[in-house]
């Protein structure tokens, strides 16, 4: 199954255009602890995965990269409460998320994140202030 024997020291896990949906990942699945990148951009990953991702985000997470899946609102509100406080990057660009996954994603915004990326969603003017007033103080680029 996917995640299954992975290496305990991975540093990186590339995925990306595969047909992933993280849909049926083994309740005791587990991602490597050292794990600081992670990239599964285009592919098939829609709410439901994004559910089940946000429960297997390791702690010391540096990067996470979602572009262009299918991941709405209620993926947004569940990665919110998933990220990492060591998070620094998160991509999200060409998903499906709009004013009330923006608004969710803005209450866990970690405070260490740099690079938040959100182009080609569907975040209206009430979205992108909720994330505006949320905002961490490091923040180095907001797309």
């Amino acid at each position: 199954p996917l995640l299954a024997n992975l290496p305990a020291d991975l540093r990186a896990l590339a995925l990306d255009m595969n047909r992933l949906t993280l849909e049926a990942i083994p309740e005791d699945a587990r991602m490597p602890a050292n794990l600081e990148k992670l990239t599964l951009q285009e592919n098939r990953i829609t709410d439901r995965g994004a559910v089940q991702l946000a429960g297997l985000l390791p702690a010391n997470l540096v990067s996470l990269f979602l572009a262009n899946n299918a991941i709405g609102d209620m993926g947004a509100q569940a990665l919110s409460t998933g990220l990492p406080a060591n998070l620094e990057v998160l991509v999200l660009n060409g998903n499906r998320i709009g004013d009330r996954g923006a608004a969710w994603l803005a209450e866990g915004l970690p405070g260490r994140l740099a690079q938040l990326y959100l182009d080609s969603n569907a975040i209206g003017d009430t979205g992108a202030e909720a994330l505006l007033a949320n905002l961490p103080a490091n923040m180095r680029t907001f797309q």
